[in-house]
């Protein structure tokens, strides 16, 4: 595999340094290599894409060639053979021809030099077929050396990873891609990954999608996507048709009104085996209440509808969800202001039904009813303030009502059911601002909540699964709904109080750019209780060349929990813990980077998304004692878990050697 990638990118390497454009004394030359052509000439922006203005020569070797000079600024060109149009595939460097296609991009300084740019720099390779078939991909590596109980630090099996799309684009309204992998992992090396089909008509865009996240609703709640800690976008372990109105159709219609119409659509199943369908669709209003072009009002009304249905051992589970939500926003625009100010309201009403559809047995009794049994509402307040620079301020209130159907007797006279209601309720109110300038960033959140959940006849387990996994959105089977790590101090009380700040300072040691950054994170069971638990991250980056950068991730946590037998106490080193990871890193270009660290890596790739995130080192804890799947069961015994753990992110020993190339 590594030989195989190492022609690859020794191709891309050589087709650069023999680029079919030169400097020459005379200027810059153009040649292309055909010797069966019958005429070949170039056309570009210095000729006003004259297609016989610059013809080219042939040489006694087939080369074509012809000198043209050219003053500074930045052309794009492509070669006219017999009648035919054909981008440079000697020249990595493109841009879009508007038609689908690729032209070729050249830059001249002012002495009429060329402007040197990395052939490793472009986004997708582009094939002998262009403009209409593209490769791109990346090329992923790791070699850890662990010490663990040994003396020496020994070397665990390598990953090699190569990811790559075809993509054939037939113009800008029409293109596909499929994505595959090849890694050293799996049972099967090579293995299909994802693909979509995109279409764009005067009337409606359609992407025919295969595993790809492709898209999370605009209302607060988000019906579909914003899924989990990490917001998925929907689409991820689904495949199927998602279709949303063109806004050029639809303005053209209501170019003399104040109003805005568009709606999407979507139909899904599950990958897995069992059935599992989704129907989801989406209708927006918007008004337009201000001519004032610096007083833009706008009102928005919104709804959307969400069906799931899946079947499981011969029983029909269904889900039915559907919101009306209003957002009225305000801008505001002064004369020397770079943006303007927006303040925006929003709400939202969103209700939910799960229930089992007859026939179906419950105690071998055939039950012949609907039964319901679960439903609930969502009730959504909010409010953001963005300021013409640098800050912008939020809040909101969400009400969560949660009403769970307990069969208590079977009638089986009619194959009835008996039911008694519990009712749970959580209120959450969120604060949270962001500041940003060139040297200084500053991100704080807060949030407080109270749950009544009474536990007379729902146990643990049903707790856990219905309001801590899926946010009590009564989405039982929601897949990605993984619970931060911060929370497991807070889980099974009936407050909890949760705050996070993230302080970056940007600026220069003496000529050399670092950047410095503290991420804290509080956990209380109420106001003005000490916290239960205290995460504090210290990040440093120093970029001591144009390639060379030093990054430093130290994590230093702080449990203050009774209940779970966990207090921290650093003068009798009790339940100390820390992990400090530190790297030096190495950009051959800018999608070319090498890496030498030590420690838990807190950058890893998401197995869902199969991009990079900051999820390495709570995905190293919740391996560590299986404890995200124990608690789903049981609460008992979680500290002695979260103690194990925290002690082998402590105590791992892990030189890591990695490379990623993407093109």
């Amino acid at each position: 595999m590594k030989s195989k990638f190492i022609l690859i990118l020794s191709l891309i390497i050589f087709n650069y340094l023999n680029s079919a454009v030169r400097e020459t004394n005379s200027g810059i030359e153009f040649s292309y290599d055909n010797p069966n052509a019958q005429s070949v000439s170039v056309a570009g922006d210095f000729n006003d894409w004259n297609t016989t203005g610059n013809p080219l020569k042939k040489d006694e070797n087939g080369l074509w060639k012809t000198v043209i000079k050219l003053s500074k600024g930045e052309y794009q060109y492509k070669f006219v053979v017999d009648g035919n149009w054909f981008f440079d595939q000697d020249n990595p460097n493109t841009a879009d021809d508007g038609y689908g296609g690729s032209n070729s991009l050249i830059e001249i300084d002012s002495n009429g030099k060329m402007i040197r740019k990395s052939a490793l720099s472009i986004s997708g390779v582009k094939t002998t077929l262009n403009p209409k078939v593209y490769l791109s991909g990346r090329y992923y590596t790791r070699n850890e050396f662990n010490r663990k109980e040994k003396d020496r630090y020994m070397l665990d099996k390598p990953v090699h990873s190569l990811n790559f799309g075809i993509k054939t684009r037939m113009s800008s309204y029409f293109e596909g891609c499929t994505f595959f992998k090849v890694d050293n992992e799996q049972s099967n090396f090579f293995t299909y990954k994802k693909a979509y089909l995109k279409l764009k008509t005067d009337y409606f865009h359609l992407n025919a999608f295969d595993n790809l996240g492709i898209h999370t609703s605009d209302d607060p709640l988000h019906i579909i996507g914003d899924e989990g800690k990490y917001k998925y976008d929907f689409g991820y372990g689904f495949r199927g048709i998602f279709v949303k109105s063109s806004e050029s159709y639809f303005d053209k219609i209501l170019a003399h009104t104040p109003l805005h119409l568009d709606f999407d659509f979507l139909v899904s199943e599950n990958i897995k085996d069992e059935e599992g369908d989704i129907l989801s669709g989406r209708s927006k209003l918007k008004f337009n209440m201000s001519k004032k072009e610096n007083r833009e009002l706008n009102v928005i009304l919104g709804s959307s509808i969400f069906n799931f249905k899946t079947t499981e051992s011969g029983l029909i589970q269904k889900h039915n969800s559907k919101e009306i939500d209003l957002t009225i926003s305000k801008n505001i625009f002064q004369n020397g202001w770079t943006n303007p100010m927006n303040f925006e309201v929003q709400s939202e009403y969103l209700d939910f039904k799960n229930s089992y559809e007859p026939p179906f047995l419950l105690n071998d009794i055939n039950i012949e009813k609907d039964y319901k049994w679960m439903d609930g509402s969502i009730l959504y307040l909010g409010s953001s303030l963005k300021f013409p620079l640098a800050l912008s301020v939020y809040s909101n209130f969400i009400q969560n009502n949660l009403n769970w159907n307990i069969v208590t007797e079977i009638d089986t006279l009619d194959a009835g059911l008996n039911t008694i209601t519990e009712n749970f309720k959580r209120n959450k109110f969120s604060i949270g601002s962001d500041f940003e300038t060139q040297n200084i960033s500053a991100l704080l959140e807060l949030q407080y909540w109270t749950i009544n959940f009474p536990d007379s006849l729902v146990g643990w387990a049903d707790y856990y699964e219905y309001l801590e996994r899926t946010d009590e959105n009564g989405r039982w089977f929601q897949e990605y709904s993984e619970v931060p790590f911060e929370k497991y101090t807070l889980i099974g009380y009936e407050k909890g109080l949760l705050w996070k700040s993230n302080l970056a300072f940007r600026n220069k040691i003496i000529k050399f750019p670092f950047e410095f950054r503290l991420k804290n994170t509080f956990a209380h069971f109420d106001f003005m209780k000490v916290p239960k638990y205290v995460e504090n991250i210290v990040i440093f980056k120093l970029d001591i060349s144009p390639k060379w950068t030093l990054y430093s991730n130290t994590r230093i946590p702080y449990y203050n929990d009774d209940v779970l037998c966990l207090k921290t106490d650093f003068k009798e080193n009790i339940d100390v813990f820390y992990a400090n990871y530190s790297e030096i890193m190495y950009h051959l270009a800018n999608n070319i980077r090498l890496s030498l660290g030590w420690g838990v890596n807190p950058r890893t790739l998401n197995s869902v998304t199969d991009e990079f995130y900051e999820g390495g080192r709570e995905e190293f804890l919740e391996q560590a004692d299986d404890f995200a799947d124990y608690i789903e069961t049981s609460y008992r015994g979680l500290g002695d878990l979260i103690r194990n753990a925290e002690t082998q992110l402590k105590q791992e020993q892990r030189i890591t050697l990695e490379a990623v190339i993407t093109f």
